[in-house]
C-alpha cells in the first residue's frame, strides 16, 4: 500500500513538474504577477489591474494554464473593500455636511453609522483588518460629533438657566428641545429651540443668535439665507428640534 502510495504521489509530481513545463513564458509571467498581488488591500488594485491586463493579452491555450481563479478571488476581494470604502467615505461626508451646512437629521448622521459598523462586523476574516483600517477615520470622527453632541447639551442648559433667570415671574419646564451644531474655522456654535410649558400655556422658542458655548457671540449668519428667510416660526422651532443634534430634556431641567 505505501508503495502504491509513493508512486501516486511521484505521478502527480511529474505531472505538475510537466504541467508546469508546459506553460510559455508569457503564461509564466502572468502567474509571477498574480503571486506577486499578495495580501489584498485598496493599494493592489494597480497589481490587480496589471495581472488582469496581461492575462487578457494570453493566447486562449496559455489562458487555461495560468492560476486564474486567485485572480479572480483577488478582484472580488478588491471590489468589497472598495464597496466599503466608499460607503465609509459617505458616513464621513455626511457627518461633515452635517456640521457645516443646515439639513441634516441626527438620525442620517447615526443610521449610516451603524450600517457601516454592521458591515464591519460581517466582514469576511481575511479582510478584516483592512475593513477596520477604513472604518478608523470614521469612527474617529464620529466620536468627535458625540462629543459635539455632549457639550451642546451642556452649552443648551445654560441657555436655557439664562431664559429662565429673565423669565423669573414664570416656572418654566422643558418639554423639547433641539440644537443645531455646526463647525466653523474649529469652533463649534449651536443654535437652539425648545418649548417650555409654564403649567398653563405651551410655548415654543428659538434662539436668533448663535452660541460658541456661552453667551452669544454673534448673529448666526450662515442660516440666514437658508433657514430664517421667510418661513413661520413654528417651521423655525420644528426644524430645530429635528436638527443634527439630540438633547433630552431632562439634561436642562
Amino acid at each position: 500500500m505505501k508503495k502504491i502510495l509513493c508512486i501516486l504521489l511521484t505521478l502527480t509530481a511529474v505531472v505538475l513538474c510537466f504541467s508546469s513545463c508546459m506553460k510559455s513564458a508569457q503564461a509564466r509571467a502572468v502567474d509571477d504577477k498574480i503571486a506577486a498581488i499578495g495580501e489584498i488591500t485598496l493599494e493592489k488594485e494597480s497589481l490587480i489591474a496589471e495581472a488582469e491586463e496581461a492575462y487578457e493579452q494570453l493566447s486562449e491555450k496559455d489562458k487555461t494554464r495560468v492560476f486564474f481563479k486567485e485572480l479572480e478571488l483577488a478582484r472580488k476581494k478588491l471590489e468589497l473593500l472598495k464597496e466599503f470604502n466608499r460607503d465609509a467615505q459617505s458616513v464621513l461626508e455626511t457627518i461633515n455636511t452635517a456640521l457645516s451646512e443646515y439639513g441634516t437629521k441626527k438620525s442620517e448622521i447615526t443610521d449610516s453609522y451603524k450600517a457601516l459598523s454592521e458591515s464591519l462586523a460581517a466582514s469576511e476574516t481575511q479582510l478584516k483588518s483592512e475593513y477596520e483600517k477604513i472604518f478608523e477615520p470614521v469612527r474617529v470622527k464620529f466620536a468627535e460629533y458625540e462629543k459635539i453632541e455632549a457639550d451642546a447639551a451642556v452649552s443648551a442648559k445654560v441657555y436655557i438657566d439664562y431664559f429662565r433667570g429673565i423669565n423669573t415671574d414664570k416656572i418654566i419646564t422643558v418639554t423639547d428641545i433641539g440644537c443645531i451644531a455646526q463647525v466653523s474655522e474649529g469652533t463649534v456654535y449651536y443654535l437652539f429651540a425648545f418649548t417650555y410649558t409654564d403649567g398653563r400655556n405651551e410655548e415654543t422658542l428659538y434662539s436668533t443668535v448663535r452660541f460658541a458655548g456661552t453667551p452669544a457671540k454673534e448673529s448666526f449668519k450662515a442660516f440666514e439665507k437658508n433657514f430664517y428667510a421667510d418661513a413661520p416660526s413654528s417651521e423655525k422651532a420644528d426644524a430645530l428640534i429635528m436638527g443634527n443634534i439630540e438633547i433630552l430634556p431632562g439634561a436642562v431641567n
